[in-house]
């Protein structure tokens, strides 16, 4: 199974090019860049584009031009069925953390405008599913590190589900049909939602 890798804020510690250079030697990493993108087919000649980001240096004063400039024009020339954005950071959160202030003002107006499906995160440690926010679903799985590393997860009217103490997230992903499965620590999917192409799109 390949694994396409996207950066986080304790990789800052280490060495970022390292890990890049590691994709040369392993079979299964995957990380050509700090951000990039790839596509997977699916039926009827459809595809599904993934877009991978960066989003530590995202938050900092004076935010990443260059990794912004390379999202919109990916986004732009994108004609995947399904777009789905994927980062570290969580920008919508209902945790222990607050909302991501900066990431929504440098990141949502390029989501709404170029019709991102799904944005997937991690760094805080729990699931969560929001209510689609200008019509981009916000998606938490940062739960992979189990009860002992949980932080404490809330519902509110903004919640399609939250949940604590161990799981993940999975996509299945076809023409019509992108499912969400949250899976708790027996490997048990404990709820799923589905998102259906072509739908109007929920503000």
């Amino acid at each position: 199974v390949p694994w396409r890798p996207t950066l986080g804020n304790h990789d800052y510690k280490g060495s970022i090019q390292g890990q890049i250079d590691y994709s040369k030697k392993s079979a299964r990493w995957d990380l050509p860049a700090r951000f990039y993108s790839f596509s997977q087919k699916l039926d009827a000649g459809h595809t599904v584009e993934f877009f991978a980001i960066d989003t530590t240096p995202l938050g900092w004063r004076k935010g990443d031009p260059e990794q912004l400039t390379w999202l919109e024009a990916a986004l732009a020339k994108s004609k995947a069925r399904w777009k789905v954005v994927f980062g570290h950071h969580p920008m919508y959160s209902h945790s222990k953390r607050p909302y991501n202030q900066t990431l929504i003002r440098r990141l949502e107006p390029l989501f709404v405008k170029h019709k991102v499906d799904v944005y997937l995160a991690g760094h805080d440690h729990v699931l969560e599913l929001t209510k689609p926010v200008k019509g981009v679903h916000y998606v938490v799985s940062g739960a992979g590190g189990g009860p002992m590393k949980a932080y404490p997860a809330y519902w509110t009217d903004k919640s399609y589900y939250a949940a604590t103490k161990g799981g993940f997230v999975w996509l299945r992903v076809s023409k019509d049909e992108l499912v969400l499965e949250f899976c708790r620590m027996k490997g048990e999917t404990q709820f799923a939602h589905v998102l259906i192409k072509g739908r109007s799109r929920e503000f």
